[in-house]
């Protein structure tokens, strides 16, 4: 639950400053306990696959 809160509060601030400082990708990093799983947003593949 405390993960959902942090980006729920996190977001709109990293937002401003990208806004702000004219960023074009920014990312967060949220707490969590082990072995909670988390989807990803990316797949990483071999490239002899």
């Amino acid at each position: 639950m405390f993960s959902y809160l942090f980006v729920l509060y996190a977001i709109p601030g990293s937002l401003g400053v990208s806004a702000t400082r004219q960023y074009h990708f920014n990312s967060l990093a949220v707490p969590r306990k082990a072995k909670e799983a988390i989807g990803g947003i990316t797949r990483l593949t071999h490239a002899d696959v």
